[in-house]
């Protein structure tokens, strides 16, 4: 390969450069006080993307471990599931218990019997709800500041409790509670409670 020299370069263009073909820096150092050689420094080292390092066999038992660890980790995550999910995304529920309210992010899991929000990193059940609990259910559109035409989906329990979520597909979501396990209730009007 014959070295290029590009006058008009941006960092940008590096940057897609060293991740797409890569480079390989070889150095040898010695650092000397007062005429006397103290230490010597071999430098190797590459500096590619990780699909490149993939492709030229490098690095391919870092990359192994590193996903069956993730794979371990998802398996063990799930364990409290033993259903089949019929719905998973990243989400967030609108925590109302303790002394700070707020929005708690997380995976979202729906099965045939409950509502799970897991934090993947803490390895801990944020919120559980078994459908058997669930009221009505019903998908508000919300206007503040902040976000226009936000949409929410609200959970009624027989307990009278209100639960709030919020989820990039927030149709998909409410369409497989209603299919699934709301068929026979007839629901409240809920643009006349929140009003």
């Amino acid at each position: 390969m014959e070295p290029k020299s590009y006058t008009k370069a941006t960092l940008v263009d590096l940057l897609d450069r060293v991740l797409d073909k890569g480079i390989v820096i070889h150095a040898d150092m010695i650092i000397s006080v007062a005429g006397i050689p103290l230490i010597g420094v071999n430098l190797k080292a590459a500096l590619a993307g990780m699909e490149t390092m993939l492709k030229y066999g490098m690095m391919e038992e870092w990359d192994a471990s590193t996903r069956s660890r993730a794979m371990e980790k998802e398996k063990k995550s799930l364990h409290f599931i033993q259903e089949e999910i019929l719905f998973k995304e990243k989400a967030s529920y609108y925590c109302h218990e303790g002394i700070v309210q707020t929005w708690r992010f997380g995976d979202m899991y729906l099965t045939h019997r409950q509502l799970v929000m897991y934090h993947p990193v803490f390895e801990d059940i944020m919120f559980e709800l078994g459908l058997e609990k669930i009221k009505d259910i019903e998908v508000i559109e919300k206007h503040n500041d902040e976000f226009e035409n936000q949409k929410q989906v609200y959970i009624l329990t027989h307990d009278n409790e209100i639960e709030r979520f919020k989820t990039k597909n927030i149709a998909v979501f409410e369409k497989i509670l209603k299919d699934n396990f709301l068929k026979d209730n007839k629901g409240y009007l809920w643009a006349e409670q929140s009003a």
